[in-house]
């Protein structure tokens, strides 16, 4: 059975300061699953943070979890409860890191998303300078080959490369990663060489799944651009993946320069057309969009927009 209805306003039952705290109780509770493990989490004790959820439900004049010894279920309204609360709770959060960081005090846990190859080549070992730039901070760096979303998957920032089109998401440009068209001695040999980004209609590539469908790789030129019609029988949305194809002879391919960098320089790739330089793919950072952006955010924002060009210009590819 449900509690019974609140009769007196809920200003007159607790005051804001309990009702903030006793919500971070009963958050912990639900995203832990249980009583028990809610309360280790807060350092509490199970009957402890049991007396304040039912302080919360007394309050609130409802039933916020139906619990038994073996689980803990929430009802519709302790459903609804918990997703503003959290959403509250992490408002204030961020509030609090907000304000803190005007006496120059930048602390907390920040989630990180990157793609693979960036994250190898460059931004991994950035992260222990960051560090030691800010000793009351964690940072978890999460490498993937997928966009991930940010807001549903719990991150703070994400490093992500190419186009970005979400609105709900601040977006800033760290830079442009730089690529090179190479492909092994052993295919020049038996293929030829084009001369022209338009000879390369006469080869093999191996592609990336969006220059599969747009066809065409884009080059700046002596003359001005250039767009080259390309085509292969291999496509991939992975770039290691090409890489790998590449090294084994089937094609020719336009890989970042930080990836190819050691294989021109010991000669299993040799670089192509010199003098068209492709087009260059843009570096962002992201996090969610907010009017005030935690301190600890704001910090590796900004220490990234120093860091990746400067690591970026450190490591490419010469002519």
């Amino acid at each position: 059975m449900g509690r019974p209805k609140a009769t007196t306003p809920w200003r007159d039952r607790v005051t804001e300061k309990n009702i903030l705290f006793l919500s971070k109780v009963f958050e912990r509770v639900a995203a832990q699953g249980s009583i028990s493990a809610g309360a280790r989490d807060l350092g509490l004790s199970t009957s402890a943070a049991s007396r304040y959820i039912r302080e919360l439900e007394d309050a609130l004049g409802v039933r916020l979890m139906d619990r038994t010894t073996r689980q803990l279920r929430l009802t519709e309204p302790g459903t609804l409860y918990l997703k503003r609360a959290t959403r509250i709770l992490d408002d204030m959060s961020e509030l609090y890191e907000s304000v803190s960081s005007l006496q120059g005090d930048v602390r907390g846990f920040i989630r990180v998303a990157c793609p693979n190859l960036l994250g190898h080549t460059h931004v991994a070992g950035l992260i222990p300078q960051f560090l030691e730039l800010y000793p009351h901070v964690n940072v978890e760096i999460n490498l993937t080959s997928v966009a991930v979303p940010l807001v549903e998957e719990g991150y703070d920032v994400a490093i992500r490369i190419g186009p970005q089109a979400d609105s709900a998401l601040q977006c800033v440009k760290l830079g442009e990663a730089g690529s090179i068209v190479c492909a092994t001695p052993d295919y020049l040999e038996r293929h030829g060489r084009p001369l022209h980004p338009t000879d390369l209609s006469d080869h093999s590539c191996v592609l990336t799944n969006v220059a599969r469908q747009l066809g065409a790789w884009r080059f700046e030129g002596p003359d001005g651009p250039v767009v080259a019609p390309v085509s292969g029988r291999l496509s991939t949305n992975n770039i290691e993946a090409i890489f790998q194809a590449t090294l084994a002879g089937f094609g020719i391919a336009n890989l970042p320069d930080m990836l190819v960098k050691p294989a021109l320089g010991d000669g299993r790739l040799e670089r192509l057309l010199p003098g068209f330089v492709p087009e260059a793919t843009p570096i962002y950072v992201l996090h969610p969009h907010r009017e005030l952006v935690p301190a600890k955010v704001r910090a590796f924002v900004d220490f990234l927009l120093d860091a990746i060009p400067e690591s970026l210009n450190d490591r490419a590819v010469g002519p």
